[in-house]
């Protein structure tokens, strides 16, 4: 408060109160709220954040299936198995006989073939025929593993015809003329092989097959 004191040289005049003065305030300011624009840019950084990680997280999703399902295709997928083809088998097949080879000469033996439904069939001029055995000789007992003695002189017969027809073979090899020899040669073998196991070489009887010195000799 200011105080003023007036005096006045003369007479005396009434005293003047003291002035007072009113105190003037001085207000403080209140500081400056921040603009919207900051504000905005605080509240955007999170969701750019949260999306980029969210963005990750599918990717690496995605590239998780894409795996799963080329591995299960890829399991699913049938192996190719090496199969076995019957034409690709390696036939062996016999040398062709000499007529096979260009023979012209045609085939006309002496005796008729046999019927190997029937072997012990005897080929005779007039046609095959059957050799007789009595019934009482018919009974077949339990074959023995050792050959009779018929029997080794039908094997050595045998292994003698296969013996000429090499031979013939041989010496006649890309020539003609000998188809006819062999092809009966032939049928005598087949013939006493069949004749094995009849009862005459067997022993059971003493009575041969009918022409059996045809092929004997």
């Amino acid at each position: 408060m200011l105080y003023s004191t007036i005096k006045v040289v003369g007479p005396n005049l009434p005293q003047v109160s003291p002035i007072t003065s009113p105190a003037t305030s001085t207000s403080t300011g209140s500081p400056i709220p921040p603009t919207n624009a900051s504000s905005k840019n605080l509240s955007i950084v999170p969701a750019i954040v949260g999306g980029a990680i969210g963005g990750l997280a599918i990717l690496l999703l995605l590239i998780a299936i894409a795996y799963i399902l080329k591995r299960r295709q890829k399991d699913a997928r049938p192996q190719r198995r090496l199969t076995f083809h019957r034409d690709l088998m390696v036939q062996h097949r016999r040398p062709p006989s000499d007529i096979e080879r260009g023979s012209v000469e045609s085939v006309s033996p002496i005796l008729p073939r046999l019927d190997f439904q029937n072997p012990i069939t005897a080929p005779t001029p007039r046609g095959p025929t059957r050799p007789y055995f009595p019934a009482s000789d018919m009974v077949m007992p339990i074959p023995d593993t050792t050959s009779t003695h018929r029997q080794v002189q039908l094997d050595n017969r045998v292994r003698q015809l296969e013996q000429q027809m090499a031979g013939m073979r041989r010496q006649n090899r890309g020539g003609t003329g000998t188809g006819t020899a062999l092809e009966q040669m032939r049928v005598q073998a087949q013939w006493l092989r069949a004749l094995r196991d009849s009862p005459w070489a067997l022993g059971h009887t003493d009575v041969p097959p009918p022409q059996l010195h045809l092929y004997m000799d």
